[in-house]
C-alpha cells in the first residue's frame, strides 16, 4: 500500500501539471522533477490523456467545473462514484489478504515453532 504522503505527492505534482499548461517534459525541467516521478504521478492517477513522439502531453476533455453542463456534472460524478467503489472493494480484499497473510504467519510459528516475524528488540 502507497504511503499517504506519497500519495498526496502524486496528486500535488498533477495538480501542478494540469495548471501548468506545459509539456511533460517543460513540466519536468521547470519544477526539477525527474522523469520517473512524473510518469509515476501520470500511472498512479490515470489521468486521460494523449502522450505523442514530440513528448508533449495533452489532457483531453479536462474542463473545470465551472465550464461542465450538469448533464456532463452528473456523468462526472457517476464515474467518479463507480471508482470509489472499486477502490473501496480493492481496499477490503487488500486488508484481508494482510489478515490471512498474519494468520499464516501465526499458523507456521504455531505448528513449526519457527519465528518468522521479524525481532525488533534485536540489536
Amino acid at each position: 500500500m502507497r504511503n499517504p504522503t506519497t500519495i498526496q505527492r502524486h496528486i500535488e505534482i498533477y495538480r501542478k501539471f494540469i495548471l501548468s499548461g506545459l509539456s511533460g517534459t517543460q513540466f519536468c525541467k521547470q519544477y526539477g522533477i525527474s522523469n520517473g516521478s512524473f510518469w509515476r504521478a501520470q500511472k498512479f492517477c490515470n489521468l486521460a490523456g494523449d502522450y505523442n513522439s514530440s513528448e508533449s502531453y495533452t489532457i483531453v476533455n479536462m474542463k473545470q467545473p465551472e465550464e461542465m453542463s450538469q448533464t456532463e456534472l452528473l456523468t462526472e460524478l457517476a464515474s467518479l462514484r463507480k471508482e470509489k467503489r472499486e477502490l473501496q472493494r480493492k481496499l477490503e480484499r487488500a486488508e484481508l489478504r494482510v489478515e490471512a497473510n498474519e494468520m499464516l504467519i501465526d499458523l507456521a510459528e504455531s505448528t513449526y515453532h519457527i519465528k518468522v516475524r521479524k525481532n525488533s528488540d534485536a540489536k
